[in-house]
């Protein structure tokens, strides 16, 4: 596992956001509009994972989120392919669990590909439980869809 530092995603980083999202979700990802769209909502923020001691201090992953009332919602998270499986999503989450807290957020959703069988394991690992499918919910290259489950996790009882 390495060490992750988050920091803040601002206006002038959604451009290299939207390349990052790219290499995550290839044929589905989206442009820097849409992520300046996300942080137009209130209570919406982003976030970096930068690895700890990276000289250049390249973003290897992401978290957009809505935290508003009792509520919160993963808008999407993506690790650069090359950043998988050391650490940097569950750092991004960790980080998201202790701010939502702090504002009194109780709950966090957010659907994730029926096929992304990492994804939701580490959200199993977290204590997210499953409520239910989406169906057809992601548009796949090549005309395909793929269901979505729709995940929770109580913060706060």
């Amino acid at each position: 596992m390495s060490s992750w530092e988050i920091a803040r995603i601002t206006d002038a980083d959604l451009a290299d956001v939207a390349l990052l999202h790219g290499l995550c979700f290839p044929g589905e990802a989206w442009n820097r509009e849409d992520f300046a769209g996300i942080l137009a909502i209130a209570g919406a923020s982003g976030h970096w994972a930068i690895e700890a001691g990276d000289p250049q201090r390249r973003a290897q992953a992401f978290l957009f989120d809505t935290l508003l009332g009792l509520s919160g919602e993963i808008v999407t998270l993506g690790v650069a392919p090359g950043a998988r499986r050391r650490g940097a999503a569950r750092a991004l989450l960790a980080d998201l669990f202790v701010r939502a807290r702090s504002l009194g957020v109780a709950t966090l959703t957010l659907e994730v590909a029926d096929d992304n069988l990492a994804a939701l394991a580490l959200y199993e690992s977290l204590g997210f439980e499953r409520l239910g499918i989406r169906r057809a919910y992601y548009r796949r290259p090549g005309g395909g869809t793929m269901d979505a489950r729709l995940l929770r996790r109580t913060l706060l009882a």
